[in-house]
C-alpha cells in the first residue's frame, strides 16, 4: 500500500513545519495546498524533508474542501492508496500514524481510519497549552459514525466512490458531509484509540470539553453528534434515511444525565 498526505495551509506561521514533522516520515509524499494569497514556498527552502513535499499555491482562499480535493486528485494520479488529510495546526503524538497504517492494512472495509482526538486550548492566564479533553479513553478500536477531517487516513477508493469533498461547503461541516456519504456507500470509519492527534481549539470551547468529561463516554459522543447535527440540518434527511441506527441515540438517558448534571451544578 502507498500512503501520502495532504495538508492545507492558510497564512501559515513559521513553525508550521514542526507539525508536519509529526507525520512526514510515515508517508511517501506530502501535498501542501496553500489557500493563502501570498506564496509560502520559502518555508520549505531549508526543510530536511523538502524532497517529499509538493507545494501548490492556489493564490487565494478557495476553501478547505476545494484544497483537499486538489491534493487528493494529485494523490490518485500518483497511484497512492491512502491519503492522510491534515490541518496546518494539528500534530500527532509519536507512533500515531504508524498505528493508523497498520489498521488500514488489516481491514480494507474502512473508508477512514482515524486517530483519537486530544483537544488542546491555550490558557491566556498561564500562557500554557492545556488539554481540554481526550475523546476516547478506553477503546483500542471503535467503529464510529463520523470523525473530523484532520488526521484521517482516508482510502482513496472510498474518496472516489463518494465523489470527494463538497466544494460548496468551503470549510464548515466538510467532515460530517463526507462521513454521511461514506455511510450511504457502505463504508465504515474506524477510530484507533492509542493513535492520538492534538487539535487546537478556541479557549471558549474549553467549557464544552469540561462538560463532556463529566458525561460517560457514550453519552459524550452522542452529545457531540447532536451538536454537529444541529448545525447541519440540511443533510439530516439524507443522513436519517441511510443511518437510522445512528439517529436512534439514547435520547431518554441523555436527557436524564444532562438534567442530573445541570441540577447538581446549580445546587
Amino acid at each position: 500500500m502507498k500512503f501520502c498526505g495532504v495538508v492545507v495551509w492558510y497564512n501559515p506561521a513559521d513553525d508550521v513545519l514542526n507539525n508536519i514533522n509529526s507525520y512526514i516520515t510515515e508517508i511517501e509524499k506530502l501535498y501542501i495546498i496553500d489557500n493563502s494569497k501570498d506564496n509560502h514556498n520559502n518555508l520549505l527552502a531549508d526543510y530536511k524533508y523538502q524532497n517529499k513535499c509538493e507545494y501548490i499555491s492556489l493564490h487565494k482562499n478557495l476553501g478547505l474542501a476545494y484544497a483537499l480535493n486538489v491534493g487528493c486528485k494529485k494523490a490518485i494520479k500518483d497511484s497512492f492508496d491512502y491519503v492522510l488529510t491534515m490541518d496546518q495546526d494539528s500534530i500527532f503524538e509519536p507512533t500515531a500514524v504508524s498505528k493508523l497504517k497498520v489498521a488500514a492494512q488489516k481491514d480494507k472495509r474502512y473508508g477512514i481510519i482515524c486517530p483519537n482526538v486530544k483537544s488542546i486550548y491555550h490558557d491566556e492566564k498561564t500562557n500554557l497549552d492545556k488539554v481540554a479533553y481526550l475523546k476516547w479513553k478506553k477503546e483500542e478500536f471503535k467503529e464510529i459514525p463520523w470523525t473530523m477531517t484532520s488526521g484521517s487516513l482516508t482510502s482513496l477508493k472510498a474518496y472516489t466512490d463518494v465523489g470527494g469533498f463538497d466544494d460548496d461547503l468551503f470549510i464548515a461541516h466538510i467532515d460530517i458531509d463526507f462521513c454521511i456519504r461514506l455511510k450511504q456507500d457502505n463504508w465504515k470509519i474506524l477510530m484507533v484509540g492509542p493513535a492520538v492527534i492534538k487539535q487546537l481549539i478556541k479557549a471558549e470551547t474549553y467549557s464544552l470539553g469540561i462538560f463532556l468529561e463529566l458525561l460517560s463516554d457514550d453519552l459524550a459522543d452522542d452529545c457531540l453528534v447532536l451538536i454537529e447535527l444541529a448545525f447541519f440540518s440540511d443533510k439530516l434527511e439524507d443522513f436519517a434515511s441511510s443511518s437510522i441506527e445512528m439517529l436512534s441515540l439514547r435520547s431518554d438517558s441523555l436527557i436524564e444525565e444532562l438534567s442530573a448534571l445541570l441540577l447538581s451544578t446549580a445546587s
